[in-house]
């Protein structure tokens, strides 16, 4: 996952990503790259095991978001993943249940998105 550096401390690595030029705001005069939201590698299997390389970059306006909208996407996003892979796999006749990952995925995703935000606080160490 790559996230925009629109907020760095050090001001010569600071930048933004967009998914398009119709994204980048009238006006902006600042460093940004344009890459598409997914960038998937091949589906390569190697001792015996499948892998797929998948880069997902995220835009400053997804990070404005609040969580809950945030853990949407995200959620969106590992479905849309399961579906590529699925399609991969269908594409080179290779037998996996995939129906039964997604709808595990679907529930752990749900638990997830319903887990309540826990605020962390910093506490001193009474070290006397």
């Amino acid at each position: 996952m790559f996230f925009s550096h629109h907020d760095d401390e050090n001001k010569s690595v600071r930048y933004e990503y967009f998914h398009s030029q119709n994204e980048i705001p009238n006006g902006f005069n600042c460093k940004y790259y344009i890459h598409p939201k997914y960038k998937w590698g091949r589906l390569v299997k190697q001792n015996g095991v499948y892998h797929i390389k998948v880069e997902r970059y995220f835009t400053r306006k997804f990070g404005e978001l609040p969580l809950l909208e945030q853990k949407k996407i995200i959620r969106s996003d590992f479905l849309y993943y399961i579906q590529y892979i699925s399609d991969k796999l269908q594409k080179k006749k290779i037998e996996y249940d995939c129906k039964l990952l997604k709808s595990d995925l679907e529930l752990i995703l749900m638990k997830w998105i319903d887990l309540p935000i826990v605020k962390f606080q910093q506490r001193k160490c009474n070290a006397d």
